[in-house]
């Protein structure tokens, strides 16, 4: 039986995201979800940047650095004010403000591009959640989204519902939602937006290294039950090299390769770049 769990800001701000710095430098998946979303767009100069769920700001601190410019101006919006407050403290010049009642804090039609990471499948309705974020969407501007598909075939976790792997790991961490292809692409679809590009990770070894981590995660609750994958990646990630951490690098490295050379063949992890419509 599944642990019922109340996913609101209580839940999020004991699981605080974002545990290192992305750069290019350091080749990962991360890495692979901000270069796709700088293909979005041709142009970033005077754009203004809106990040939904953007955690403790890190997307936001790497857009920030690649485009090496202040002219863009980036916000960045979460459930979580312990993420935010870490976000502030870290400065950038970016403008963080808690979501409200599910409602975004901007005035209608405030940003030319509106975008979220891994962000959708811990959402109660999505398609709601994509309809509050597209008010504050100029008309004519890029929506775009990260987002596993942990419902397709194509994904490993679909192959252990026999078990109940998902529920038994990744529900626990407010991942609720499980989207095929073909119901993510509705989700956005159905809100009127028109998709302009789409793009694949997680092909074959993000695939296993997603299903191993959590799976491993679901032994080390049975010790510590508030333990979170997010406390792992932290881990794995110190300050300091160890040879733990240079075999997690190798493999962050190899998931980045995968995703740039397999872009175009499906993989769990879809990237999608819609329009805004002009009316």
């Amino acid at each position: 039986m599944t642990t019922q769990v109340d996913f609101g800001e209580a839940f999020y701000d004991k699981k605080v995201w974002g545990s290192s710095e992305i750069s290019k430098s350091h080749k990962g998946i991360d890495l692979i979800k901000l270069e796709r979303l700088l293909e979005s767009r041709a142009n970033w100069d005077g754009v203004k940047c809106l990040e939904i769920g953007c955690g403790t700001g890190r997307y936001l601190r790497g857009l920030r650095r690649i485009l090496n410019t202040t002219q863009s101006e980036l916000a960045g919006t979460d459930i979580s004010s312990a993420s935010l407050d870490i976000a502030r403290s870290m400065g950038g010049g970016i403008d963080y403000r808690n979501i409200e009642k599910g409602e975004m804090p901007w005035p209608e039609a405030t940003f030319d591009v509106v975008c979220f990471f891994d962000v959708l499948e811990h959402v109660e309705n999505p398609a709601d959640f994509v309809k509050s974020s597209m008010r504050v969407l100029k008309p004519g501007g890029i929506f775009h989204a990260s987002v596993p598909m942990e419902g397709d075939w194509r994904c490993l976790w679909r192959w252990f519902d026999f078990i109940d792997l998902h529920k038994k790991t990744k529900y626990l961490d407010g991942q609720i939602q499980r989207f095929t292809k073909t119901s993510l692409k509705d989700v956005f679809l159905g809100n009127g937006l028109v998709l302009q590009s789409e793009s694949y990770s997680y092909q074959v070894v993000g695939n296993i290294l997603d299903l191993l981590l959590f799976s491993g995660l679901q032994l080390v609750r049975k010790f510590n039950p508030d333990k979170t994958h997010y406390d792992i990646v932290r881990q794995c990630r110190p300050d300091k090299p160890t040879f733990f951490s240079r075999i997690t690098g190798a493999l962050e490295a190899a998931m980045y390769w995968e995703a740039k050379w397999l872009r175009n063949t499906a993989g769990m992890n879809a990237h999608l770049t819609f329009l805004k419509p002009q009316t």
